[in-house]
């Protein structure tokens, strides 16, 4: 994924392919519910410019939309690719306080259930088994699932979670940490 220009963007959906031959294209949503994409006035290519979007239906479970007012086939083959993004305020509020916006888990600090640092999240990823944080800065890097399992805290407000070191898998060691 292209990392966009404003850490204040966030990867809402990807154009697949062009539909039909008057320039409209499929995009896949990675919004909750994929119609979601329609409820924002405006979203941004990576490098933060403004895009144009028409939702116009659905087919085979991506979004059809029409993109820069794209007309031909061969203007919509142009968007294939392209990331669609939305400033991190303009998306709606989470009423359940076990939901969060990936973009608001990145950077927090990790600790064990015993207060000792662990380092931070430096990504949500997910794999098609669920989501997994990454967590980078100390001596080892680490994966865990995001579950209320492995993940029993998470707070916002003080910027931290708590991990369950029983779900942790190493992803990675720094050279030189055990030399």
């Amino acid at each position: 994924m292209v990392k966009a220009a404003s850490q204040n963007l966030v990867l809402l959906g990807v154009v697949t392919r062009p539909h039909g031959v008057r320039g409209e294209v499929c995009v896949k949503s990675f919004c909750e519910d994929a119609q979601g994409l329609a409820g924002f006035d405006v979203l941004y290519s990576p490098d933060a410019k403004p895009q144009t979007v028409a939702i116009t239906g659905e087919a085979r479970g991506l979004i059809t939309a029409r993109i820069n007012n794209c007309r031909t086939r061969d203007e919509a083959e142009q968007q294939r690719g392209l990331e669609l993004y939305a400033e991190r305020q303009d998306l709606p509020a989470l009423e359940d306080e076990d939901n969060f916006y990936h973009v608001d888990l990145i950077g927090l600090a990790v600790c064990n259930e015993q207060g000792e640092s662990l380092g931070k999240i430096s990504d949500v990823a997910n794999y098609g088994a669920g989501d997994f944080l990454e967590i980078a800065g100390g001596v080892e890097e680490y994966t865990v699932p995001f579950t209320k399992e492995a993940v029993p805290t998470v707070s916002l407000r003080e910027g931290k979670l708590v991990v369950n070191t029983e779900y942790m898998l190493v992803a990675s060691m720094k050279r030189g940490a055990h030399d």
